[in-house]
């Protein structure tokens, strides 16, 4: 894997150790793997790193499944995004324990040069059901994030009879998002939150673009990109409509 920017911890370094810590690895055996995965030649900052995630884990308790996949989402926004999507679906415990990591270990400008942009380039065909937890996890997943969705379609206002995503990060717009890309991946399982949007929506417009693309090479089904401006902004819009065709 190409080096990170060396002025940045290598957090993905983390996932192995996360993941162990997960299936029952002792916190004093967690800590020494991970600070192996650290690339930080200053101690004082490996141990600062160390300290933030083991408070995750330990505020999570039960929940390291989840924790594991919130780690894993790459991106500053995207992992801000994730966050408020899980506390919308009422997952309060997980805004509490990371809003403290996401602010100090993460940048939150996806522009061209940046670490969030950087990690973007590198992650970003990791989709958020690939994650290495098991089959009950992914489940849960699904359902908050289901739920999220349901709650943010009624929130979400209407352009021309289509849906507008803002770009803020708020919970209707990462769940709304996930919601494309869980049920491209898991149509069996979703077809009915699946039909619901096909039905309500043909297009969804994202100012989040770099999450938009990913989702859109995710989803597949003919979905495209189209440059438009609103208000002077740029956006990108995903047709949901040419997925209904292809499919």
């Amino acid at each position: 894997m190409e080096a990170w920017p060396t002025k940045y911890p290598k957090l993905a370094e983390l996932d192995d150790a996360l993941c162990a810590y997960r299936n029952g690895m002792s916190l004093d055996a967690w800590r020494s793997s991970a600070d192996e995965r650290i690339e930080d030649p200053d101690p004082r900052g490996r141990k600062r790193i160390l300290d933030e995630a083991q408070r995750i884990l330990v505020a999570a308790g039960e929940h390291r499944d989840a924790m594991v996949l919130i780690l894993r989402t790459t991106g500053a926004k995207a992992r801000r995004q994730l966050i408020a999507a899980m506390h919308y679906a009422e997952q309060s415990w997980v805004m509490k324990a990371l809003e403290t990591f996401v602010q100090s270990c993460m940048f939150e400008s996806t522009a061209p040069g940046t670490y969030a942009s950087y990690v973007w380039e590198r992650r970003h065909t990791r989709a958020f059901v690939d994650m290495e937890i098991d089959e009950s996890a992914a489940v849960s997943a699904r359902e908050r994030t289901t739920k999220a969705v349901t709650e943010a379609l009624k929130g979400i206002g209407v352009l021309d009879g289509e849906y507008l995503i803002h770009a803020r990060p708020e919970p209707e717009v990462f769940a709304c998002l996930l919601a494309i890309e869980l049920q491209a991946e898991h149509r069996s399982e979703c077809s009915v939150e699946w039909a619901a949007l096909e039905s309500k929506t043909a297009k969804f417009f994202c100012l989040e673009s770099p999450y938009a693309r990913v989702v859109a090479e995710r989803a597949g089904h003919g979905a495209f990109f189209q440059s438009s401006y609103l208000a002077g902004t740029p956006r990108l819009v995903l047709d949901l409509s040419m997925q209904k065709k292809a499919a």
